[in-house]
């Protein structure tokens, strides 16, 4: 299984993002987040929460899972979750392995970075 980490662009964020015309250190972590899968800003500033979870082993079987919907029963909801895409963290619990998607693979994200990432997961659920 692995939770999955995404941000929710609720109406606080979308106001304090466009507050500064859009220019401002939450936008550009946003932006380098969804558009480059470069989410150190992002995490650190703990715009992701934990949506769901996929329950499978197998990054590649994730991705499909939540882009395709037709196997939904390997998806617990815990938010609002959009299909999985650039930017995206995939943790497994009980590790510090933590996954980001990036330019149509998964990268893993260094020792540092995946113990933000993980500690996000206990506090957004």
């Amino acid at each position: 299984m692995f939770n999955v980490l995404q941000i929710e662009l609720t109406d606080a964020l979308y106001n304090e993002i466009n507050a500064d015309g859009g220019t401002g250190f939450k936008a550009i972590a946003r932006s380098d987040a969804i558009l480059k899968g470069d989410v150190d800003r992002a995490a650190a500033l703990s715009m992701y929460s934990h949506v769901a979870d996929v329950h499978t082993d197998n990054l590649n079987e994730a991705f499909k899972v939540m882009n395709l919907w037709n196997d939904e029963d390997k998806v617990t909801r815990h938010g609002q979750v959009h299909s999985l895409s650039v930017g995206d963290i995939l943790v497994k619990p009980g590790t510090f392995d933590a996954y980001v998607v990036k330019g149509g693979t998964f990268k893993k994200l260094d020792d540092h970075l995946s113990r933000i990432v993980v500690g996000l997961t206990e506090f957004t659920r």
